[in-house]
């Protein structure tokens, strides 16, 4: 299968040189939010998850100014908070683009989820600063789960997704929702609560299809199940069986190659999934297996970790990123370098 590429806020990092903007940082990203919406800066003791919580606290009890309209002065206990946090949201959407103004979409870097080596894209960012202002739609899916299986937001992160007007096979994922539906965006603890229903909703229906895949061709032979996945995942999302259109199928099935991410122990969905496909892929031949490849400094303190191979994912080191990404990129294509381009 032609490999996915999942990128993180590290991606920011590179193409921008700066590992701490809004763009790139979750603290710094929220200490924006605040400014825009006259609230009290959280503790940078507390992690940006919990910051985030803090954030909508003081917005409730203190007041705010809707950064919908940009005037209005919302007063203390005016809002429950659960809608004081979709004004956040829109706080955060303004804030991104703010900064996609002057981002360098045209440059190399910049362009690098748009090589036509990966058949699609999963952006744990809430942005697509990169692909620029024109060229791109953004499509939201409709909600094909059961009545009650998911929430609106946890069906959206899951089947909305982004693609190239002119090559509409391409399509960009956002798991954890765009500033293009921003009610979608992830970054409280209730959002990240309801994160582990969806993702087991999701696996169910994709492995469900997968158990009809292998009724219909009757083997359970990876050799002839893997090319029937793979065709069904080559159509546009609004062409496949519903259990398979979301980013969690790209996920399970097509080589990975993951940058600008840094996978914490932490990160239990993502863990999950990953547990998910190398119990899915045991059955293939570890010769034919698709790589899980994720891109790591030489000086992480994670060496142990990626030592045992955790779930099959296969650290590639580098020593300075710029030819990490290039390091990367090749490898994806079946290559290896011993210089870069970037």
């Amino acid at each position: 299968m032609k490999p996915c590429l999942v990128i993180g806020s590290g991606f920011h990092s590179w193409v921008l040189g700066k590992p701490s903007t809004p763009l790139s940082s979750w603290d710094a990203l929220i200490e924006e939010v605040s400014t825009v919406m006259k609230v009290s800066l959280p503790s940078v003791a507390l992690s940006p998850v919990l910051r985030w919580e803090r954030l909508l606290e003081l917005a409730a009890s203190d007041g705010y100014r809707n950064p919908i309209d940009g005037t209005q002065w919302v007063a203390a206990g005016t809002h429950a908070v659960n809608a004081i946090e979709l004004h956040a949201k829109f706080a955060l959407k303004h804030v991104i683009e703010q900064h996609a103004k002057t981002y360098p979409h045209q440059s190399v870097k910049a362009r690098f989820p748009m090589v036509d080596t990966f058949a699609t894209v999963i952006s744990l960012n809430f942005d697509n600063c990169w692909s620029g202002p024109t060229g791109y739609a953004f499509s939201p899916s409709s909600d094909a789960f059961k009545k009650g299986a998911l929430n609106k937001n946890e069906a959206g992160r899951l089947k909305n997704y982004m693609f190239e007007i002119n090559k509409q096979e391409k399509i960009f994922w956002f798991p954890n929702g765009s500033i293009q539906n921003p009610s979608t965006i992830r970054m409280g603890l209730y959002d990240y609560g309801s994160q582990a229903h969806a993702l087991k909703v999701a696996f169910n229906g994709i492995k469900a299809h997968e158990k009809e895949v292998e009724a219909r061709l009757g083997t359970d032979d990876w050799i002839k199940v893997g090319p029937a996945i793979e065709a069904e995942l080559a159509k546009i999302p609004a062409e496949q069986d519903p259990r398979v259109a979301n980013w969690v199928a790209h996920f399970l099935y097509r080589p990975i190659y993951m940058a600008g991410v840094g996978l914490s122990q932490a990160e239990t969905g993502m863990w999950w999934l990953l547990a998910q496909r190398a119990r899915n892929l045991a059955r293939v031949p570890l010769q034919n297996r698709p790589a899980t490849v994720i891109l790591a400094d030489s000086n992480t303190p994670l060496r142990p970790l990626w030592a045992n191979r955790p779930c099959g994912v296969e650290a590639l080191y580098c020593e300075n990123w710029d030819h990490g990404w290039e390091l990367l990129h090749e490898r994806a294509k079946g290559n290896s370098i011993d210089g870069g381009t970037f």
